[in-house]
């Protein structure tokens, strides 16, 4: 995986709308929603930057993961109706 550093500015791309940034001492996650046209962003709680990574991971996945049910289930109760 490569990384997208710019110089000095607290912020990583992990992938295309991805990335984790340092506010204050800690790191956050932020991911650019599409279908909502905004982002989210989560507190990683970590002030280490490959802990961040790491935790950054798992905060992805959980919102694609969350993302993907509501979808699930906005299509059934649209089927129901």
């Amino acid at each position: 995986m490569s990384h997208r550093v710019k110089a000095d500015d607290g912020r990583i791309w992990l992938f295309d709308k991805v990335l984790i940034e340092q506010r204050g001492d800690y790191w956050h996650f932020r991911m650019w929603l599409d279908g909502e046209s905004k982002y989210v962003r989560e507190s990683l709680k970590t002030r280490d930057l490959e802990t961040a990574k790491n935790e950054q991971k798992i905060a992805t996945l959980s919102f694609v993961q969350i993302r993907s049910l509501a979808n699930a289930t906005s299509r059934l109760q649209q089927k129901k109706g």
